[in-house]
């Protein structure tokens, strides 16, 4: 009988901490881009001991990830996990000190900008990627990966909510000289 209770138990926790992460969130919102980075140099080709050119591994393609939260001012917002494109992340934020959020064209010359967080009276940070020290992945948030390219889960007050985002957009890539 005691078995049974502590059992019952346990399910209700995981269940009521499965709907917790299930929640979102009407008055915040995500953005996200993604900014494809150009190397400059070509590749290294090292010639092998046989005479044969061996290219480097240094080739793939690199991108810069560019994440928004748009919350309303009266609320304190913490993310706490981010995934982008099935792969976690640690997260910290920055805030933004005035919007709109544009981007500046790669091209020199070139004075047309993409609007990234369009003009707004809310609450605006930046979300920077880190390195993933310990993993906080949480199945709701990593199921949701599967089917969009960035979950945020975040914390307000003592709830955590996610938000998602089905496709990056994709801008103008940065050219490296």
């Amino acid at each position: 009988m005691y078995m049974k209770s502590i059992f019952i138990a346990i399910i209700a926790f995981f269940i009521f901490t499965g709907c917790l992460q299930g929640q979102t969130r009407n008055d915040v919102k995500l953005y996200a881009y993604k900014q494809p980075v150009i190397g400059g140099a070509p590749p290294r080709t090292t010639i092998t001991e046989n005479g044969q050119p061996l290219e480097s591994n240094n080739t793939r393609s690199r991108n810069n990830y560019l994440i928004y939260l748009d919350a309303s001012p009266s609320i304190r917002v913490i993310p706490v996990e981010l995934w982008i494109e099935g792969e976690n992340y640690g997260v910290s934020s920055t805030d933004v000190k005035q919007t709109p959020v544009e981007s500046a064209s790669a091209n020199p010359g070139e004075e047309k900008a993409t609007v990234l967080v369009p003009k707004t009276n809310n609450k605006v940070v930046q979300l920077n990627l880190r390195p993933l020290s310990v993993s906080k992945s949480t199945a709701a948030a990593k199921s949701a990966s599967q089917a969009n390219q960035v979950v945020v889960v975040y914390k307000v007050g003592s709830s955590f909510y996610h938000a998602v985002v089905q496709d990056l957009i994709m801008i103008e890539p940065v050219v490296l000289q």
